[in-house]
């Protein structure tokens, strides 16, 4: 990131001339594939921040981030922490285009793009502040757990014309990214679970149900599983080192044999003794087996139901 953001105060910042936009497009892509790794590491960004960038472009506010493109349509293309980073950004996006509340589906414009296989996200607008939307982003990333992470605000040319033809998200009408961009425009920040609780009544009367089942906690439209998903959500805040160092499991509780009835965790990887009442008391984020249960017809652990 360091080689980049040299470059760009040389070059001069958001003035930088076109001459300088394939240097600095080259150093983009290079910062977002480390990204990409970074953001994969149980802490990430603690020796060099994770870049995302931003720009004014020709007609849209424009952001990138190392979050996989498949993710517009399959939510279950990236990682938790890479959702975290794609929901801020949509966030400030939102918040440095001063674009007004939403009242129904059809008002939800963010569209979203490919770059080199990176995340493009867009927003129609003419005067939109990449500065502002850079300072948005790490306002809602400041306090995040584990994760270390900036936006750099690029000259329009950079980015302008070098992505893949922009499109809504596929799939379902909740899709992560769209409910985003809803709690953002309502005043929320989509990367705050807890201010996107707040929202969450509204968000749904302006995108509706769905009839495929949500695909994330906040979407959720069974009140009891939904409270559930979040507590394992809230989990996450926790030091899953520190379980893990206790011996185990993900969650540090005594590893399960064929005969105990093993539970999955949140992650779908850690089995642990359901013997005692309320199964795992770890509180690890990545095991409230007293909430989750494998479906009985699949026997595998990666597809999740929710006691109630």
């Amino acid at each position: 990131m360091e080689q980049l953001e040299r470059a760009l105060t040389e070059a001069g910042g958001t003035t930088a001339p076109p001459a300088s936009a394939g240097r600095l497009r080259r150093l983009l892509l290079e910062e977002l594939d480390r990204g990409r790794e970074e953001l994969t590491r149980p802490r990430s960004g603690y020796a060099m921040p994770v870049a995302v960038a931003v720009a004014s472009c020709a007609d849209a506010l424009v952001g990138v981030a190392p979050v996989s493109f498949g993710v517009r349509a399959d939510p279950d293309a990236a990682s938790e922490r890479e959702w975290l980073v794609g929901a801020a950004l949509a966030g400030a996006l939102c918040e440095a285009a001063s674009l007004r509340a939403p009242s129904a589906a059809g008002d939800l414009v963010m569209v979203f793009g490919e770059l080199e296989g990176h995340l493009v996200l867009a927003l129609p607008a003419r005067d939109g502040d990449a500065e502002l939307a850079a300072v948005a982003y790490e306002e809602a990333t400041a306090a995040m757990d584990r994760l270390r992470t900036r936006a750099l605000a690029l000259p329009g040319h950079v980015l302008d014309g070098a992505y893949s033809a922009l499109s809504p998200p596929v799939g379902v009408s909740q899709h992560p990214l769209r409910v985003a961009e809803a709690v953002a425009r309502l005043g929320g920040r989509p990367a705050d679970p807890a201010s996107v609780e707040v929202h969450e009544e509204a968000v749904l009367a302006v995108i509706g149900g769905d009839e495929h089942g949500p695909s994330r906690p906040h979407e959720d439209p069974d009140p009891a599983r939904r409270v559930a998903r979040r507590l394992v959500a809230r989990e996450r805040t926790l030091d899953g080192d520190t379980a893990r160092a206790q011996g185990g499991g993900e969650c540090g509780a005594e590893p399960a044999t064929a005969d105990d009835g093993a539970v999955r965790g949140a992650c779908g990887h850690c089995s642990v003794r359901s013997s005692s009442p309320g199964g795992c008391r770890s509180r690890s984020w990545w095991c409230w087996s007293s909430l989750l249960t494998v479906h009985p017809t699949l026997g595998d652990g990666r597809v999740m139901e929710f006691s109630t």
